[in-house]
């Protein structure tokens, strides 16, 4: 066998494992939480005290068997995670820190599936509208934008809804209607070929005039899903001569507004 062929083996098997592994993940549908008992191991020769315990997201709920191990022994963490609002496969660590300073803290991690009752993702401009985009545009809520106030035709988000075979309504996903009590966003469903609905968001009136400053607006879609009927997506919108200067960080729960430096000459 030559090199070259061997390398494709070795990719073809790490391939089918990768396949087989994401296949054995536990499955779960978006509306129920996903609840883990975990086994925590203490490595060391001496006796530990866990002094705190850190998720990587806040939307992870634990509770530790006990915070004392003696050494080599092991307890069970207890994991509970709001599958809200989530598609595919998820991934969450658990790191518990001991109170000895000279220990290394003890990491767990568990990872599962969550079956979307209708999978909410932001596409660009020219994205294809009859699939999911990246990992990185996929269950997305909050859509910032900014504009100058006689620009408002520039207003414009692409919001795709789609509901897997496994968990679609029978009569397929439609919107019902929609909740807004903003003047400034229209929008717009478009059913599509595949069962799924390209939400369009763009300005109501581009030739109206619009007071200048940060808005934050939720519009609320209206769904036939049994198990999602709503959906809430909350756009923050600033409106501003300046808005090209401005850096907007939908991060603040304020959206804090900052400018940007003034490039060099």
């Amino acid at each position: 066998m030559t090199r070259s062929m061997l390398l494709i083996v070795l990719f073809s098997a790490l391939v089918r494992i990768a396949a087989d592994d994401a296949a054995a993940l536990p499955k779960m549908p978006e509306h129920q939480p996903y609840t883990a008992r975990l086994m925590v191991h203490n490595p060391n020769d001496k006796a530990v005290k866990v002094a705190r315990i850190e998720a990587s997201c806040s939307c992870a709920k634990q509770e530790l068997g006990t915070t004392f191990l003696l050494p080599h022994a092991t307890t069970t963490l207890d994991l509970v995670v709001d599958n809200a609002n989530r598609s595919g496969d998820q991934h969450l660590g658990v790191t518990l820190y001991l109170s000895d300073p000279d220990l290394d803290p003890i990491e767990v991690v568990t990872r599962w599936h969550v079956q979307a009752n209708i999978a909410v993702d932001s596409l660009a401009t020219a994205v294809e509208t009859l699939a999911r985009p990246a990992l990185a545009f996929r269950d997305i809520y909050r859509f910032p934008a900014k504009v100058r106030p006689d620009e408002l035709h520039k207003l414009r988000k692409r919001i795709r809804l789609e509901s897997p075979a496994e968990t679609a309504p029978v009569d397929g996903l439609r919107v019902l209607g929609i909740e807004y009590v903003g003047d400034l966003w229209r929008f717009t469903p478009q059913s599509q070929a595949d069962g799924s609905i390209l939400l369009l968001a763009d300005a109501r009136d581009v030739d109206g005039v619009v007071s200048e400053g940060l808005r934050e607006e939720v519009a609320t879609v209206l769904t036939n899903h049994p198990h999602k009927p709503r959906i809430a997506l909350r756009f923050i919108t600033y409106i501003g001569k300046d808005a090209g200067a401005v850096v907007l960080d939908p991060d603040s729960l304020d959206a804090k507004l900052q400018r940007e430096p003034p490039s060099a000459p």
